[in-house]
């Protein structure tokens, strides 16, 4: 797993919205100081409300794909669980009883989340870049206490 939508891990916050106009999405501005919300398009063939990528220290590590609420959910959530099961195999680890939230472990335990919980998202993550976010998260949180 290489990054989402041809946006490597790692891809300046400018690269990644050029990439994703090419791709048919509209950037409509920023959510939190580190994100990028783009809306339109479609993702895995069906249309998408909105996607929102995330960068530390402007390089690219997640993006979460989340679908319009319709009548059908369960049969989407069905058609993109075969979808991934078809391309990254059945190595999936349901995440609920229910598999209402399944995720993938790629290379370099890069993730893909599957969930159906209010709505379908989608997201995938860099381990790596993930963890340094995370590790200054926490650090800053640690910081403030004292």
């Amino acid at each position: 797993l290489e990054g989402f939508l041809g946006i490597s891990w790692g891809t300046r916050s400018e690269s990644a919205k050029k990439t994703m106009a090419e791709k048919g999405f509209t950037y409509v501005g920023l959510g939190k100081p580190n994100e990028l919300i783009f809306k339109g398009g479609n993702f895995a063939n069906f249309p998408v409300q909105q996607v929102t990528l995330t960068f530390f220290k402007d390089r690219f590590f997640k993006a979460e794909v989340d679908f319009p609420k319709t009548d059908d959910d369960s049969k989407t959530f069905s058609a993109l669980m075969d979808a991934y099961v078809q391309k990254y195999g059945v190595q999936f680890e349901p995440h609920y009883p229910d598999s209402s939230t399944c995720i993938w472990e790629c290379k370099e335990h890069n993730t893909i989340t599957l969930m159906n919980s209010d709505g379908i998202g989608i997201v995938y993550a860099n381990k790596s870049i993930s963890d340094q976010s995370h590790a200054t998260d926490v650090s800053k949180v640690k910081s403030n206490d004292l």
